[in-house]
């Protein structure tokens, strides 16, 4: 009599327990779809901004303060530092303010300031070429495998450990191998490009094709805005020559952004987020730098590969150009007759800057039709060629702030060359092709550094600003290949137009 009974408790019992268990399966199979969406959610590309505005107002600072620092411990070796409350820099001034004979020993005194700097420079140089070779192909080509993140916290932790350095290179007043010392181990851990590279990577990790070209604008408008208030900031603190003060600011903000990389960067790479910076490094592999090359050689469509082998020339000779010129400018503008201080480069600096900024509004709202054409790089090219030539020419103040303002145009449309790449690449090639152009902005920045400091060295005694001509000299070759390249582009375009003119006379 009782076995109906058990039976339909067992029943009840056990359906009260599958419908529990059933429950409970759902809760979970809920929780881990909400953990896994919430996993696969990628972070805001703006949380970027921070390591990358941060670095752009360390790089700003970086060339006027080694500069100034460089020429104040050679004037103090050749006896020649002197500074008064009324006039700064006398003894660069005093070929100028001096008729005696006595001036003719402080001119080639002097002369020997701007040597030894260059030489320096050359040294310098030199010691970084090969550790940022090694740093930038190893970690950018394989930034899609490690993630974004240690592209940003190295180059951080090089910045710690060189200014750490140049503050004990200037308390203790160390030899000059020091400097250098400091500047390769920078190196070694990925120069600043490599920062930008990442960022950039991020922000396009992180958004839609709708969101991206907005948010690529706002990310380079920051940056130039950025330079604004460093470049002002060097100029009055130089001037009083607060040498540890200034370092002290460029280590605090480089343990910042290392602070900031390390605990609050998201990472963008979803497959890699969960590891550590060491897990991540080990996942390096030499293997990818083959497709690099493979982005220039495989066949393409049309000429689309000659295209982007122009394409990716012009870029190179551009750099070529702009760099053997910008690495020896400010020490030019120090050396006699012009005898700059700090203040003036950082003016010139300001100035250069707010004209990037006032031409890029100027050109996507005005001249936003030619953004798809080679009109714009072509003028810009013969723009910064000008620039050079009234840079080797000019003795007054004004004439510079034409030249930098004048030249400020061709940074504004190297952008457009950039954009040209990505029309004849396929999607997942765009960062084969900008690590290539990235690597020759990093590597060619010490090699032709080390051209130009060496001409500049010889030729101070003839004429220094003979470098600006040959830098000049070099843009004809990005200029050519530009003409070149509007010229196929022009027969492309004609040969589709009658295409599509046969086709509706067919029809």
């Amino acid at each position: 009599l009782s076995y109906p009974l058990i039976k339909q408790n067992k029943d009840i019992y056990g359906q009260l327990a599958t419908e529990e268990y059933a429950k409970k399966k759902q809760s979970l199979s809920n929780g881990e779809e909400k953990v896994s969406k919430k996993s696969t959610k990628l972070p805001r590309w703006w949380l970027v901004l921070p390591c990358l505005l941060n670095i752009t107002a360390i790089i700003t600072i970086e060339p006027t303060l080694m500069n100034d620092l460089i020429v104040t411990r050679f004037e103090k070796r050749y006896n020649l530092y002197i500074t008064t409350n009324d006039q700064e820099r006398s003894a660069c001034l005093s070929k100028i303010n001096n008729n005696d004979n006595s001036h003719n020993t402080t001119h080639v005194h002097y002369n020997k300031v701007q040597q030894s700097v260059a030489k320096l420079n050359i040294y310098t140089s030199v010691a970084s070429v090969i550790p940022t070779f090694i740093s930038f192909i190893l970690f950018s080509v394989n930034s899609d495998i490690i993630g974004r993140k240690p592209l940003i916290i190295l180059p951080y932790l090089g910045k710690t450990c060189r200014y750490i350095i140049l503050l004990i290179v200037i308390k203790q007043n160390l030899a000059d191998i020091w400097i250098i010392i400091a500047e390769a181990i920078d190196s070694l851990s990925g120069t600043s490009s490599l920062i930008v590279l990442s960022s950039f990577a991020y922000v396009s990790d992180c958004t839609t094709l709708k969101t991206r070209t907005v948010a690529l604008i706002i990310t380079e408008a920051s940056m130039a805005i950025a330079r604004i208030l460093p470049s002002m900031g060097i100029g009055f603190l130089l001037k009083l020559k607060h040498y540890m003060l200034l370092t002290s600011v460029i280590l605090v903000l480089s343990i910042i952004g290392l602070f900031y990389a390390i605990f609050l960067q998201p990472e963008s790479v979803l497959n890699v987020k969960h590891l550590n910076l060491f897990s991540k490094l080990k996942l390096i592999r030499l293997k990818p730098i083959s497709r690099v090359i493979n982005a220039f050689t495989i066949k393409r469509s049309s000429n689309n590969r000659q295209i982007l082998i122009l394409l990716t020339l012009i870029q190179v000779m551009s750099f070529l150009m702009i760099f053997s010129a910008n690495s020896v400018f400010t020490l030019y503008l120090y050396g006699q007759p012009l005898c700059y201080g700090p203040l003036d480069v950082s003016l010139l600096t300001v100035a250069q800057t707010i004209s990037i900024i006032s031409l890029s509004i100027v050109i996507t709202t005005i001249f936003h039709r030619q953004l798809n054409t080679l009109t714009m790089p072509v003028i810009g090219c013969l723009a910064f060629m000008i620039h050079l030539i009234i840079v080797g020419l000019a003795k007054v103040k004004w004439l510079f702030y034409v030249a930098v303002c004048t030249g400020s145009s061709f940074y504004v449309t190297l952008s457009i060359l950039r954009s040209k790449v990505t029309n004849v690449v396929n999607d997942n090639e765009f960062a084969l092709v900008f690590i290539a152009t990235g690597l020759v902005e990093s590597v060619g920045t010490y090699l032709i550094a080390v051209g130009a400091n060496f001409i500049y060295n010889i030729t101070i005694h003839i004429y220094p600003a003979t470098i600006f001509f040959i830098s000049c000299g070099m843009g004809i070759i990005p200029l050519i290949l530009l003409g070149y390249l509007t010229y196929i582009e022009r027969n492309s375009t004609s040969s589709k137009q009658a295409l599509s003119n046969v086709a509706k006379t067919d029809v």
